[in-house]
């Protein structure tokens, strides 16, 4: 189901303009990663790696809500978490009306075990807007398997359009790889 939540008009003269321009929000970490970018390989195995990972998206904020295996030796790891809120709000001589979001962020990772002593990363970040993960721009390639995304529509005059680039996420998932190498 589409919910579009900024269907907003202004009436002068007797002519309907549009105030508030609707689009669908598809941007993630691809956008500002490339492949080789948002993978990695660690000299960990998968389950130090997972532990490891725990450790590191929880000092951001972020909390592992789903671990599923996706065949032999590896693993897709889901991370949560919160980032701000976002009050919008407009009026004039007759009232103000207000909006407020939830912007947070959703981490897919996917873990495949090389060796005994080596496990190669991959990590999907997308944002989140009230709890609803973006659904991904197709022409980006796929989106992350186990991911339950929906349409998500914001203004783009609004100010929760411009934290839903998928740039934060993408800096996180650089700063998970440099954590890891210093360690």
């Amino acid at each position: 189901m589409r919910s579009i939540r900024c269907r907003s008009a202004v009436v002068t003269l007797g002519f309907v303009f549009p105030a508030i321009s609707c689009a669908e929000i598809t941007s993630t970490s691809r956008l500002y990663l490339t492949p080789e970018q948002s993978s990695h390989t660690v000299a960990l195995s998968a389950d130090k790696a997972t532990r490891r990972l725990v450790e590191l998206f929880a000092q951001r904020g972020c909390q592992l809500m789903d671990k599923r295996g996706l065949g032999p030796a590896s693993v897709l790891l889901k991370f949560k978490g919160a980032r701000l809120v976002v009050t919008t709000a407009m009026g004039n001589r007759y009232g103000t009306d207000g909006v407020t979001h939830n912007i947070g962020s959703v981490y897919f990772v996917s873990l495949r075990q090389i060796s005994p002593e080596q496990t190669e990363l991959y990590i999907l970040g997308k944002p989140t807007l009230d709890g609803r993960e973006v659904c991904p721009d197709k022409r980006s390639g796929p989106d992350a398997p186990g991911s339950r995304c929906e349409p998500v529509f914001d203004s783009v005059l609004g100010l929760s359009f411009d934290h839903m680039t998928g740039r934060e996420e993408a800096e996180t998932i650089k700063s998970i790889w440099l954590t890891l190498d210093i360690q």
